[in-house]
């Protein structure tokens, strides 16, 4: 027996089949839309005057009959069917309404007689009448009511709403009974789009103004699902209510209209039980049918739209309805999303692999219809398909004869189904829609095909592209704190493709000068195409989610009590003198902290949270934090930093914003870090904390100043390293402080330091050396700064030369055991690589990127090959310093995680760089292989990384490994074609 799966039950047919397309009984019309036929069909005669009157319903007036004026509904309102209501003033309207309690006589105000008589009609009326009845869009969900009752008060300011209604409501009725309206509804549309194009030009006012622009886009959009050439005017429309919508929330403008992103799904869940299960053979039909395309899929997003729709399709063949939902409602935001230049080529009417992929999403829309309707709230769901299948048979149209065609078979056969058994004159029903084997081989696509214009419309598509024009320039000015903006979400986006890339892209910037010039420039190594590759790989493998919304929380106190002997007793003063831990808690004992975390003082407040939001984050694991949320606590003080930027000499704020620095950096965002401290210098000058003191009045200004110092360090440290990392000035500038060691700075270098073990209090480690802070700001100022670039090469040799010997002399005081080199060489066993401390390996790693950027300044100011060929002592050292460095992270594998990596990954992508450019300035030198075999064995490190967790790669781990894999594999061919 063959199966016939999309014959809908023809004995008791379901009424939201019915308006698939729009074919209704004549049972089934709506009272409006047979009194709009009436109203049409009858012949025009002449009113003949009537005494005026005052107090009569606004339809009456506008119709220029006598009202009879009863109440709540007069009687030719009733007779008609019309939504009476009278003039301003009369309070017995308001019972009509529903809400006693709301002055709705302004918001009726459109029904006034207008300036321009004759403008609009009582054909126009009753176009209005169907809209508010039957017409209005159903999105966003949960809106109903402001389409019925809040959006006509706006028809009378803005216009073009009210053209945009009554071209939907044309269309509608052109679609469901054949009337000739479609020309009426075509100008009407072209006024809505003027007008929109305008309101659009400026910022909304209030939020009224941007109440119209979001129902005008949602209503024009609805209007271009109808028309059986609008596919492109409907996804681009569709854009425009993302625009909107997102204009609304970055401005924090609380309209009539619910726009709240969680809404749409929070309303669907409890229409998830009614949800019919569709039969998997449709779905497993079209996987078969999509299958047959993917081997010709060229573009990136032809790509992701594909295994978008093939996972629509797995949900349902696996009678997984709710989630075939939900995946189908994310394509529609993937539009809204996607750059201009990507919807541009998938609705390329000479791009065949595109329309067949729209088709397939077009069949899908149609085939998920009776779940879409119950979004509807209080009416039934009148949104015929017909325009859109229409769409459907216009591509195979368009296909015929092509070699696409193939392709198609399913599409075709689904739309004919649909349309033969939902029509109320079908008598037979298609043959079952299975693919054959003959329908299964798709032939090459004919690239020489003819473009077809797709639409005659001149004036709708200029005031379009118009409209869309605006969508770069539609930002807020002043975003809400309690609505986070993408920069905000970034923060804790760590594991974000694109926060990823973004930050990948900051360092590889500022890698050893030259190197990363030289391979951005480079046309074989085209770094654009590796990462968008990487990029669309990894969104295929792992369906990337959108980045988390972190609304600021403030910390309980039962939580900052933990934090606050957490850090005292496990000794992390001795690591991050942050905080005077003493100071803390005498201010918390004695403040009267609420259970969300809110004191008297802002400061005191933020030092606090940010505390508290960095020991629940490193130690995540322990069970006091396992409902912390750290990201929330960090927005809450980012929130209010204009108020600690008013606090020039507090130190609970420097000790706010250094934390905050601290907790921000390792996630790849330093410059934000950098940002932080930038307003951190200030308070830590105004406190006196760069100059030391002989004496002291008392212990407790002595205990306050060593603590001040302790936190120069800090701030000294990290300073130091972003500007030899960036090759940039510093914050601090040497001269004008007291560089004077704490008091509990163990500058005895011991194993101690090196390897874990129990802190102290009473000893300052910090997380790495203080001398080699000193010497990278050395190694700056001699080297890197401005007037070091007027050095002539022989004094800038002997700068390296001076530097290099410090270097190592502060090398030679470590214990053997500590060396860096003895790790490299692997004099020291695996048992006590695993004993290394974090600190260590800071130490290690700083090392030998201080040697790197030393004798990497011998090639400043000349062509990088030119510089690199044949190469210098200082430059064989950087090389050296660029193998040990590999060779070091292959060892402390173990200790790379994504809570360290962004800390190392510099001196990282610095040493990968430094080999590449090497093997290719010298291709046959001798020991090029050991480098191509290190270079493979750092792929080997991260391929196991990635490994770790095969189903939640860490986004850096993937663009490292593919980043590393590029260089390899162009140095093979440097020294392939070198050998030839």
């Amino acid at each position: 027996m063959e199966p016939n799966y999309l014959v809908p039950a023809m004995n008791n047919p379901n009424p939201v089949t019915r308006w698939w397309l729009g074919w209704q009984d004549e049972n089934f019309t709506t009272a409006s839309t047979q009194q709009s036929r009436t109203e049409m069909s009858r012949p025009k005669r002449r009113i003949r005057p009537h005494k005026k009157s005052r107090r009569g319903c606004l339809n009456c007036k506008i119709r220029r009959v006598k009202c009879p004026e009863n109440h709540p509904a007069c009687e030719n309102c009733r007779g008609k069917n019309l939504v009476c209501v009278y003039p301003p003033g009369l309070q017995n309207d308001l019972q009509h309404l529903g809400d006693p309690a709301r002055d709705v006589s302004g918001q009726l105000a459109y029904l006034q007689p207008r300036r321009q008589s004759g403008e609009f009609t009582i054909a126009d009326m009753s176009l209005l009448q169907h809209f508010i009845t039957d017409a209005h869009p159903h999105l966003p969900v949960g809106n109903d009511e402001v389409y019925k009752r809040a959006l006509p008060a706006l028809t009378y300011k803005h216009e073009y709403v009210m053209h945009a209604i009554l071209a939907l409501s044309s269309s509608h009725l052109a679609l469901l009974t054949g009337s000739a309206l479609s020309v009426e509804a075509l100008q009407h549309r072209q006024r809505a789009l003027r007008g929109l194009n305008q309101a659009m030009s400026q910022a909304p006012a209030e939020a009224s103004d941007a109440d119209a622009m979001l129902a005008a886009c949602y209503i024009l959009t609805f209007q271009s699902s109808y028309m059986l050439d609008g596919l492109s005017d409907y996804i681009m429309m569709l854009r425009g209510c993302g625009l909107v919508t997102g204009l609304m929330q970055q401005r924090n403008m609380l309209g009539s209209f619910s726009i709240d992103p969680n809404s749409h799904i929070k309303h669907m869940e409890a229409q998830f039980g009614r949800f019919p299960t569709i039969d998997s053979r449709i779905a497993s039909d079209g996987i078969r049918s999509l299958s047959l395309v993917e081997h010709l899929l060229q573009h990136p997003v032809e790509e992701i739209f594909y295994q978008r729709l093939f996972d629509v399709l797995v949900s349902l063949e696996q009678a997984a309805s709710c989630a075939a939902y939900v995946r189908f409602t994310n394509i529609i935001n993937e539009f809204i999303a996607l750059p201009q230049s990507e919807i541009h080529h998938l609705l390329d009417p000479e791009n065949q692999i595109s329309l067949v992929l729209m088709a397939h999403f077009l069949v899908i829309l149609a085939i998920l219809s009776p779940m879409t309707s119950l979004e509807a709230t209080s009416r039934l769901c009148n949104v015929p398909l017909a325009g859109m299948l229409s769409w459907v048979a216009d591509i195979c149209m368009r296909m015929s004869g092509k070699k696409a065609e193939g392709s198609l078979t399913w599409p075709k056969s689904v739309v004919e189904t649909i349309r033969a058994n939902t029509s109320r004159t079908a008598r037979w029903a298609l043959p079952p829609l299975r693919l054959m084997e003959a329908d299964c081989e798709v032939p090459v696509i004919d690239a020489d095909s003819g473009r077809q214009l797709q639409d005659t419309r001149a004036e709708v598509r200029r005031l379009e592209e118009a409209l869309r024009a605006e969508r770069g320039s539609r930002q807020s000015s002043s975003p809400s704190l309690h609505q986070p903006s993408g920069l905000v979400n970034d923060l804790f986006d760590s594991r974000g493709f694109d926060v990823t890339l973004k930050a990948f892209r900051w360092h590889l910037a500022y890698c050893t000068p030259g190197f990363a010039a030289s391979i951005q420039s480079d046309p074989a190594f085209d770094l654009e195409e590796l990462l968008d590759r990487v990029a669309d790989s990894f969104d295929l493998q792992f369906r990337t989610k959108p980045a988390r919304v972190v609304l600021p929380k403030w910390p309980p106190r039962r939580l900052i009590e933990a934090s606050l002997e957490y850090f005292s007793s496990n000794g992390l003063y001795s690591i991050h003198p942050v905080v005077d831990i003493d100071a803390l808690t005498c201010l918390l004992d004695a403040s009267d902290f609420d259970d969300s975390g809110i004191g008297t003082n802002i400061a005191d407040r933020a030092c606090l949270a940010a505390l508290t939001a960095m020991i629940t984050r490193i130690r995540r694991q322990e069970p006091a934090f396992a409902d912390a949320d750290p990201d929330a606590y960090v927005q809450a003080v980012l929130s209010v930093l204009p108020l600690l930027m008013m606090e020039h000499t507090n130190v609970r704020a420097l000790e706010a914003l250094i934390t905050l620095a601290l907790y921000i950096a390792p996630l790849g965002q330093p410059q934000t870090a950098e940002i932080l401290l930038a307003m951190a210098v200030r308070i830590l000058f105004n406190l006196g904390a760069h100059k030391a003191r002989a004496t002291y009045e008392d212990t407790v200004q002595k205990h306050q100043h060593q603590h001040l110092r302790a936190l120069f360090w800090t701030f000294y440290a990290v300073d130091k390293e972003m500007s030899l990392r960036k090759c940039q000035p510093p914050m601090i500038n040497d001269a004008d402080c007291d560089l004077t060691l704490p008091d509990k700075y163990v500058a005895q270098s011991s194993e101690h330091q090196f390897f874990t073990s129990e802190l102290s209090p009473k000893e300052l480690l910090y997380p790495s050396d203080l001398r080699l802070a000193m010497l990278k700001s050395k190694v700056y100022h001699l080297l890197y700064s401005e007037q070091s670039l007027s050095h002539s090469r022989a004094r800038r040799l002997q700068l390296i030369r001076g530097l290099d010997q410090e270097l190592n002399d502060l090398k030679s005081h470590f214990p053997d055991a500590c060396k860096p080199d003895a790790v490299v060489s692997g004099n020291v066993p695996d048992y006590l690589i695993h004993d290394l401390s974090l600190r260590g390996v800071n130490v290690h790693l700083e090392y030998y990127h201080c040697l790197s950027k030393i004798h990497g300044a011998s090639a400043l100011g000349t062509p990088v090959l030119q510089s690199l060929s044949p190469p210098s002592t200082s430059m064989e050292l950087c090389y050296q310093a660029a193998r040990s460095t590999l060779i070091y992270l292959r060892r402390i594998r173990h200790l790379i995680f994504p809570e360290t990596f962004w800390i190392y990954a510099q001196i990282l992508l610095t040493s990968s760089i430094s080999l590449y450019m090497r093997i290719l300035s010298a291709p046959n030198q001798c020991g090029v292989s050991d480098d191509m075999q290190l270079l493979e064995s750092t792929i080997d490190v991260f391929h196991q990384l990635n490994c770790v967790e095969p189903s939640k790669r860490f986004p850096p781990f993937v663009i490292i490994e593919a980043f590393i894999q590029r260089l390899t594999l162009l140095a093979e061919q440097s020294m392939s074609n070198a050998a030839a």
